[in-house]
């Protein structure tokens, strides 16, 4: 150490400055080495590739990590994930009187419609909210009325979600609803779109056949969300109405092109329109194989011995042996018909009577004709007539009937049982015989 005021030594500094030399040329010695060394490595391929891969994949997964531990923004993810036709409910309808063009409504009802059912799935976390519905009526047509049931003046106005202007506009056109419904992030939900005229006649049965494209605006999004097509008939029921209780062949040709035309476009249809198509078609089909008679025996002591028919598409020949001859304006002979695979039921009345209103007290069969069975209300008041005939032949105790059968009764095959009743005051019969039940006769159809 140098004492304070003594001169500087000169060999001390010389000793300093070759130090501090000494020290950057080992620095820079080992810069340098250091670049060469680098130099060396990029100089080498596979060093130099491993060295970009790795850098690469450092800056990707850094990047990954950032983009998943970043907050996300909530968003709606909204689609369809089914769409069918509805069985029918029940909606809120006015009814008005035509004639006086009144604007108020005499009466409030319930009638039935179809509605698509759509189940929405939100795959976002955010609310989806469907504020709108365009409905494109691709089909409308109204069908005929084949049951020759006639009208009224009264119409109804029902409460469907989407009300179509009447009379219907050229197809196709477009009907657009204001709405508010909301799909929570993550869920699943169902809603429900009605579409029917914005009037209808309510005493007639002329349904509408309405194939409607459905889409749905959302979320402020520039895209709506297609749904689908929708095939049905409305006013609900009115369909199975035309189908079961055709009259009019013709009719049922003209109607049948209406529905037939509804099937070319590819849509969700409901049961009632399928319905519709399969009954028309099995009304105008020909039968391949012919038709034969069909019998079952039971004990000759039996009041019903023996049961025969013989069934097409346009009538029913039924013969029934009888131990006991018919008592005039006392005995009922009942006919059962019921559809193979059907829940209904049909008769067939017979009877003897003295006519009620005819100055010719002469006994005539009465009845002849088919009808739905719904309960004990027998009342042939009319001669058989209109193709219908009931014989009895005295000597075999035989009953024949000869029945015309009504355009939409097509079943393949029935299942036929026989009933006599015995009259025990007005209009009220008890049953005295009828044929096992576990034994019925099965008739096929044929041409």
């Amino acid at each position: 150490m140098t004492a304070p005021g003594a001169p500087p030594n000169p060999n001390r500094d010389t000793t300093d400055r070759s130090i501090h030399a000494e020290r950057n040329s080992v620095a820079a010695g080992t810069i340098n080495n250091l670049v060469y060394n680098a130099a060396n490595y990029f100089r080498d391929p596979r060093t130099r590739t491993w060295i970009i891969v790795g850098t690469f994949l450092t800056i990707l997964a850094i990047a990954a990590s950032t983009a998943l531990l970043w907050p996300k923004p909530a968003r709606p993810a909204l689609e369809v994930a089914a769409l069918r036709v509805a069985d029918p409910s029940k909606i809120d309808a006015d009814l008005y009187n035509a004639v006086s063009d009144a604007k108020e409504p005499f009466e409030n009802e319930s009638i039935d419609a179809t509605a698509a059912d759509i189940t929405l799935k939100n795959n976002g976390t955010a609310p989806a909210l469907i504020t709108g519905a365009e409905v494109d009526v691709l089909y409308a047509e109204q069908m005929k009325d084949c049951t020759q049931g006639g009208g009224g003046p009264v119409v109804v106005s029902a409460g469907y979600s989407v009300k179509l202007p009447t009379p219907v506009p050229p197809r196709p056109f477009t009907v657009d609803r204001e709405m508010r419904y909301e799909v929570k992030g993550g869920s699943t939900d169902r809603m429900t779109l009605s579409v029917g005229p914005d009037r209808q006649s309510f005493s007639s049965r002329l349904p509408y056949l309405i194939v409607a494209h459905i889409s749905l605006e959302h979320d402020k999004s520039t895209e709506r969300l297609d749904v689908g097509n929708i095939a049905i008939a409305v006013r609900a029921g009115q369909g199975y109405d035309q189908a079961d209780g055709a009259l009019d062949r013709e009719c049922v040709e003209e109607n049948f092109k209406l529905v037939e035309k509804l099937f070319e476009i590819q849509a969700v249809r409901s049961d009632e329109v399928n319905y519709v198509r399969d009954k028309y078609a099995a009304i105008l089909a020909d039968d391949q194989q012919p038709a034969k008679e069909q019998c079952q025996d039971w004990q000759d002591s039996s009041a019903i011995s023996r049961l025969c028919a013989k069934y097409t598409k346009s009538e029913l020949n039924v013969s029934i042996s009888l131990r006991d001859r018919p008592a005039l304006d006392r005995t009922m002979i009942v006919v059962r018909l019921t559809p193979k695979g059907r829940d209904l039921q049909y008769r067939i009345l017979a009877a003897q009577q003295t006519p009620k209103y005819s100055t010719d007290r002469t006994p005539e069969w009465m009845g002849g004709s088919i009808e739905k069975d719904v309960g004990a209300d027998y009342s042939p008041y009319s001669a058989a007539s209109d193709g219908n005939s009931i014989e009895f032949n005295e000597s075999t105790g035989i009953l024949v009937m000869h029945v015309r059968l009504p355009v939409h009764f097509t079943f393949e095959s029935v299942f036929i049982s026989c009933d006599v009743e015995q009259k025990i005051s007005q209009d009220n019969y008890s049953k005295i015989a009828s044929t096992p039940a576990e034994s019925k006769l099965t008739v096929e159809r044929g041409g």
